[in-house]
């Protein structure tokens, strides 16, 4: 029957090589798990260059994709006015003639995954049309209207009533295609603002039609907008190529909303922790706690192997006890050599390249502490074959 007292130093000794396994398993994780701190740098300047997009953009982009169109209707116009006797100011501003499209979600309180569909997918964009055939029934209505104002009257603006989408600074009018559903002739009134004195307001009624077509039109005008091409991926042509790697996590945020969630995971990111004995540890202290705990389990880890062989066990008292140390086949000797010293070795020097700032004191205690492991770990690999020695299980 084994003494209790070899029993007792070989549970230790196994319980403290196991420990030093788990430091050892947790160290190489933390060194391996991905640093996702330039992903989430990208990710902000994604969400950074989309607030200095121009969403005035959009409808000024199909504005100049119809722009000969809208040239042509706004010559229509001021002809058939001519024609009808009245003069036009040569500083009159109009007629705004409006486009249609699909509108976008108003980025400021828009969600994300909004945003992206609406990119994503094919929109119908469209432009007015005024046919000749228009001609006359306007200088009828002209013609009326002339009546009883003065023959000296001039057009100071010419002003269409619509009803239009969000507007933005110096942007073109956009009128909603999917609520305003124009898919036959339709009707807006041409205020004719004049220099009468008082003013007299009156309008006559233009007939249009809608020329359309369907296409990736707002991709197209992200892609060329200065600030937007940065959150389109040039090959590809997905929209918030970085941020899609936290997708899950802000899709449904707005931009405000997914730009604090970023910074707040970016920040413990950076910070990092290691678990040591259940502990939680910096990624800046990681690099000290790291060697230094290995060193110290390694320490009292050949203390405990010292003095168990000065109890002078039997050789079935070390044959008999679980120990992969002592198992009587050379891969369990060698798998047990490489965990007490080549792995822990490896994790500490792979913590203190990513980690480590040759500047900081920690920095240099891991250093020093893991240079002493080195040494540490071969003694012990000689106080555990001294053992296998005494006991004959590798054989002499």
């Amino acid at each position: 029957m084994m003494n209790d007292a070899v029993v007792e130093n070989l549970k230790a000794i196994k319980v403290l090589h196991q420990l030093l396994m788990a430091v050892t398993a947790a160290a190489l994780v933390f060194v391996l798990r991905p640093d996702l701190t330039q992903e989430y740098k990208n990710s902000l300047d994604e969400l950074a260059a989309l607030k200095q997009v121009s969403w005035g953009g959009w409808s000024n982009y199909v504005a100049h994709h119809y722009q000969d169109e809208l040239d042509q209707d706004n010559k229509f116009l001021r002809s058939w006015i001519r024609e009808a006797g009245l003069r036009v100011r040569k500083d009159a501003l109009g007629p705004m003639i409006p486009v249609f499209g699909d509108q976008m979600p108003f980025p400021g309180t828009g969600k994300l995954l909004e945003l992206d569909t609406f990119f994503s997918k094919v929109q119908r964009i469209g432009v007015v049309k005024i046919s000749t055939t228009e001609r006359q029934p306007f200088l009828d209505q002209i013609a009326k209207w002339k009546a009883g104002r003065s023959p000296n009257v001039r057009i100071t603006m010419l002003n269409l009533s619509v009803n239009s989408g969000p507007q933005y600074s110096d942007s073109s009018v956009m009128l909603d295609w999917l609520n305003r559903s124009p898919s036959a002739m339709s009707r807006f009134p041409l205020y004719l603002n004049t220099d009468d004195q008082p003013p007299q307001p009156g309008y006559v009624i233009v007939t249009y039609s809608i020329q359309s077509e369907t296409g990736p039109f707002a991709l197209d005008w992200l892609r060329k907008d200065t600030f937007g091409q940065k959150i389109v991926d040039a090959k590809t042509g997905n929209v918030f190529p970085h941020l899609k790697a936290f997708w899950h996590q802000v899709n449904q945020d707005g931009p405000d909303q997914a730009v604090v969630f970023l910074q707040e995971e970016m920040a413990a990111n950076e910070r990092g922790t290691l678990s040591f004995f259940g502990i939680p540890v910096e990624r800046s202290h990681a690099v000290l706690a790291g060697p230094v705990a290995m060193f110290c389990i390694l320490l009292f880890m050949g203390l405990h192997l010292m003095h168990f062989r000065s109890l002078s066990p039997s050789n079935d008292a070390i044959r008999s006890y679980p120990w992969v140390a002592l198992f009587h086949s050379w891969p369990a000797a060698r798998i047990a050599d490489a965990s007490i010293l080549v792995l822990p070795v490896l994790a500490d020097g792979a913590l203190l390249y990513k980690f480590g700032q040759t500047a900081v004191w920690s920095t240099r205690v891991g250093a020093i502490a893991t240079l002493l492991l080195l040494v540490e770990g071969v003694w012990v690999l000689s106080e555990v074959a001294k053992v296998r020695k005494r006991s004959r299980l590798l054989g002499d």
